[in-house]
């Protein structure tokens, strides 16, 4: 069998390295938001009550309190959160970071 070979450009990591640079902050994101929740019983308090009453608002808005730039997208089961960190690059999704808490 013969395959058809195509050849591809050369290698260019310029978006690679930005994208690389975007989930850096995302993770400093991630480790503001962990350090909160970890270092306050009334915030990890909170956003469990919150999320437990579907209180999406709240628990966005306890979110945004933490210092966090990027707000992540976020579900909850009665179990626990998750936290989808994602950011873009000239229009397209570039970089995600998915956290997932347990509470029970």
């Amino acid at each position: 069998m013969d395959y058809y070979y195509r050849p591809f450009p050369p290698a260019n990591p310029t978006i690679l390295q930005k994208a690389a640079q975007k989930e850096m902050s995302l993770l400093e994101d991630v480790k503001t938001l962990l350090e909160k929740i970890s270092a306050s019983n009334q915030f990890s308090a909170d956003i469990m009550n919150a999320a437990q009453e579907s209180n999406s608002q709240k628990v966005e808005r306890l979110i945004r309190s933490s210092g966090v730039r990027n707000m992540p997208g976020v579900s909850y089961t009665p179990d626990g959160i998750r936290l989808n960190f994602s950011d873009e690059l000239n229009g397209k999704e570039c970089c995600q970071l998915n956290i997932k808490l347990r509470w029970r």
